[in-house]
């Protein structure tokens, strides 16, 4: 990542300060584990090895301030292009997070509407599943 006010960035695109800051970003890693029956015994739990992890990537843009951002509608017409994207997430100093598969981008608008249509207030949430690379 280049740009000093880009905090994010998930393909092509950018989650921008004063633009379209994201408020949270939530990774999730968890295990499989499977039940073993066992004559006589109680179930054993066996280790099968690492599911795919998880983030969720949530935030508000506020078009009366950001003007008419194309945020949701990117992120929109990038899931759709059904390819894994390279997330970079400024959590040290814009660290390659891997590749990520956009499961649901969520749109939420509120608030009153202006003039133009625009609502006061657009939440989102963006939900990733690692793409599973061979390393």
């Amino acid at each position: 990542m280049t740009t000093s006010n880009v905090y994010a960035k998930l393909g092509d695109v950018s989650f921008v300060t004063g633009v379209s800051d994201y408020q949270q970003i939530a990774r999730t890693h968890t295990n499989r584990w499977v039940q073993q029956n066992r004559l006589g015994r109680t179930p054993a739990m066996q280790y099968v090895g690492a599911d795919a992890e998880t983030v969720s990537i949530t935030g508000t843009v506020i078009p009366e301030y950001a003007g008419k951002h194309d945020l949701l509608k990117d992120l929109r017409a990038l899931a759709d292009t059904g390819t894994a994207q390279p997330l970079y997430v400024h959590w040290r100093t814009g660290e390659y997070v891997g590749l990520w598969c956009i499961t649901s981008v969520q749109e939420t608008q509120s608030g009153q509407r202006f003039k133009d249509g625009l609502p006061a207030t657009v939440s989102y949430s963006i939900a990733l599943t690692a793409y599973g690379e061979d390393t």
